[in-house]
């Protein structure tokens, strides 16, 4: 099986279940929870209206993917905030022991029908599903790319392993009083408030050149994470046969798990600490040029299509962060 987006997912639910005719599957960026649409299948919104936490009903949608153990072909992309996640947690907490990562700097549906891609992946059917002796297992296990802005991006750099061995973490600390990060922790308590700023002399909104514009300049925005505060519990998260020390050192220290079991809403004036994964990304950075961290009470991309942002907001505070020693 091979293909993206749903049909990627669909492959997922399928090789958990290990059907024996089923003997290998490439999926190219998708999505790992499963949730139903319109038609003959669940209405999806209704369900999240009935049950808007996490339950047996949601967990049914999700694949085991620990029960995953046929080879594998994977794509992860940059552009595709729906998916990018999904297919690098799935490729890492999957237990096939013949998988292959491939990241990718274009779009999802363009890099699918490169011929060379098409062939790289033919080579990969043609091992599995015809015995071919074809050198395919001499492929690396992993080829990441590192995205350019103002320079070509660099693609398909080998690697044993994701993330590479020569992946390092890095702690920074939020310093609010200056609007920095840095290595050092901050040696005061600080507090900066959220405010939504519009420079635009246009309604952002209306058909002008100034929207093209902001939406250009905010096509892809860099990893990002969102979070309500409601559910921010953090358990202590094992899997059937990966205890929590080997699940976080498979997943690694950056990466957070939140159920969304349970709320916890928040009484005015209440200071919570929230812990959110930013979502992997590979961004070359030339000299001079800046990370920068942004905090927002709603999302901040500007979605291509009308209408699609146009998800309940029933967050009217006023957000305040704090930074502490």
């Amino acid at each position: 099986m091979a293909g993206n987006s749903w049909l990627g997912k669909t492959q997922w639910l399928i090789a958990a279940e290990q059907p024996p005719h089923f003997a290998y599957h490439a999926f190219w960026d998708l999505l790992m929870n499963w949730t139903g649409g319109p038609g003959k299948r669940e209405d999806a919104g209704a369900m999240v209206e009935k049950y808007g936490t996490w339950n047996d009903y949601w967990e049914d949608k999700k694949p085991k993917l620990r029960n995953i153990i046929t080879p594998m072909y994977a794509t992860a992309s940059f552009s595709s905030r729906l998916h990018t996640e999904g297919s690098l947690r799935g490729f890492q907490l999957s237990r096939s022991s013949e998988k292959w990562l491939r990241r990718i700097v274009t779009q999802e549906w363009h890099d699918i029908y490169r011929p060379e891609n098409v062939d790289d992946m033919q080579r990969f059917f043609d091992k599995y599903m015809l015995d071919k002796d074809n050198g395919w297992e001499q492929t690396p296990r992993v080829r990441y790319s590192l995205l350019g802005y103002n320079r070509p991006s660099i693609v398909h750099i080998s690697a044993d392993q994701f993330p590479p061995a020569r992946f390092r973490y890095d702690t920074l600390f939020l310093d609010a009083a200056s609007g920095t990060l840095g290595y050092n922790k901050p040696s005061t308590e600080s507090v900066v408030e959220c405010k939504r700023i519009c420079p635009l002399t246009t309604d952002a909104r209306s058909p002008t050149p100034s929207r093209r514009r902001v939406r250009r300049a905010t096509q892809y925005i860099g990893p990002n994470g969102r979070l309500r505060a409601s559910p921010r519990a953090i358990p202590y998260k094992s899997l059937e046969d990966l205890g929590s020390d080997e699940y976080n050192k498979l997943m690694g220290p950056a990466y957070v798990y939140h159920p969304h079991t349970a709320t916890q809403p928040l009484r005015r004036d209440q200071i919570v600490e929230l812990d959110i994964s930013l979502w992997p990304g590979s961004i070359i950075f030339d000299p001079g040029e800046s990370m920068r961290l942004e905090f927002a009470g709603q999302g901040q991309i500007l979605q291509d299509f009308d209408g699609v942002n146009e998800h309940l907001h029933d967050n009217t505070a006023l957000s305040t962060g704090y930074s502490c020693p």
